[in-house]
């Protein structure tokens, strides 16, 4: 459950609260969740504009990895299919960078223009070859 300071993670067949995870004032509900069966790592909007935590709920514990993603704001996150790769964008939306989920790094920066836009939507292919971007710019 998103909420606008705090994530509350619950394992849904027995309802069970499994984790309670305080946030960046995050009011767009913004985050990204691996969609691989075995793979359980969540991405949100952490403790001031443009950082981002990577925290992984798999069966071996594994240190959450913080990124400084952007100067600005989190407006975008989309994480791949294994949770191997994070897609950001800010609330700029002139660059999408993807980064390693493991290590934290920066492995790709995009720029997508010098206009303000507002990145609605990150999407990886399921092989992770390709990523997708819908946005919209203001002419006015």
């Amino acid at each position: 459950i998103i909420c606008l300071n705090a994530i509350y993670i619950i394992e849904i067949s027995s309802m069970e609260l499994i984790d309670t995870i305080k946030t960046y004032e995050n009011p767009n509900g913004i985050f990204a969740l691996s969609s691989n069966l075995y793979v359980n790592t969540i991405a949100y909007p952490y403790e001031s504009p443009g950082v981002v935590r990577i925290k992984s709920y798999d069966e071996l514990p594994v240190e959450p990895v913080d990124i400084k993603a952007h100067d600005s704001e989190i407006f975008c996150l989309s994480m791949n299919n294994m949770g191997t790769f994070l897609a950001t964008a800010s609330i700029k939306g002139t660059i999408i960078r993807v980064f390693n989920t493991y290590e934290g790094t920066n492995i790709l920066e995009l720029r997508r223009g010098i206009e303000k836009a507002e990145i609605f939507s990150l999407q990886f292919d399921f092989f992770s070859k390709y990523l997708m971007s819908y946005f919209f710019i203001a002419l006015f």
